[in-house]
């Protein structure tokens, strides 16, 4: 609704959409009921010319939907940098993208890789890596924000293999590093059913949050918006570089997507990313 009153691409999709399912109603009806009181060459026919009214529809309408619909082009292929039985630390890549060789894919922990798993045409399907009992870690040393461009931060982010969870919508893809976003979304509100507290697992973690929103806000020329919930204390309440927003409500309330619907809905052409808290 909110996206209608500002007259943006999502609107104009959205009515589409309802008139497609409209027609598809009416039309069962409508055929059903020439079927049975006139004859059924007539309701198949009436069928028939109102899915040829349908196809040109979609045709008028290929502007709106961009590349939405059109068959993918070849995908992101993996290269594994090591080998089954090799050690490894926290933060050392264990693959990246054939495409992208910046695009790195980091071990969550230490240990040994016991197996590659491949299925049809190579690809990748699981990684198994048997943790250690204490974690070792990689390190990549600290970056001054106060100094550091999008440039910077950017090559950090892609080296540490933090990358891959920036999002972007729409199609809520792995962000592309050579675009930069009209905004950028972090959700610390969870309202789905028996999802995790943000406001206790965050809880006394206001340095690093600072630290990544910081970072974050030299990503965009826009803002970094931020939701909380409506009751209680956050970690993000007393935070800099940031617009928060307080949400309340019943799921998908806390859904990212609910969210730039809301506060910034994406337009033709437009693009933001998100991060889960």
């Amino acid at each position: 609704i909110s996206a209608c009153l500002v007259g943006s691409e999502m609107c104009i999709r959205d009515r589409f959409y309802m008139g497609v399912n409209s027609g598809a109603f009416v039309g069962i009806l409508l055929c059903g009921y020439l079927g049975e009181q006139i004859g059924w060459s007539w309701g198949f026919g009436v069928a028939g010319i109102f899915m040829l009214f349908g196809l040109i529809q979609f045709w008028l309408a290929q502007n709106i939907f961009g590349n939405i619909g059109l068959k993918p082009e070849k995908g992101n292929e993996e290269k594994v940098v090591l080998k089954e039985g090799e050690k490894l630390q926290a933060g050392d890549p264990v693959f990246y993208s054939r495409e992208n060789k910046d695009l790195k894919f980091v071990s969550p922990v230490s240990g040994t890789l016991t197996a590659i798993e491949r299925g049809a045409k190579r690809v990748i399907e699981r990684i198994v890596i048997e943790a250690d009992q204490q974690d070792a870690f990689k390190e990549f040393g600290k970056i001054d924000l106060s100094t550091a461009d999008a440039e910077a931060i950017k090559s950090r982010f892609l080296e540490a293999g933090c990358w891959p969870f920036i999002k972007q919508r729409p199609y809520d893809v792995i962000a592309d590093a050579e675009t930069k976003p009209k905004a950028i979304f972090v959700s610390g509100y969870a309202s789905a059913p028996l999802a995790a507290d943000y406001d206790f697992t965050l809880k006394g973690k206001e340095a690093e949050l600072q630290a990544a929103v910081t970072a974050l806000s030299k990503l965009t020329d826009g803002d970094v918006h931020v939701s909380i919930g409506s009751s209680g204390t956050s970690s993000f309440d007393n935070l800099k570089d940031i617009t928060l927003h307080k949400v309340s409500g019943p799921h998908p309330s806390g859904n990212v997507g609910t969210q730039i619907g809301k506060i910034n809905p994406v337009n033709k052409g437009e693009t933001v990313w998100t991060v889960s808290a």
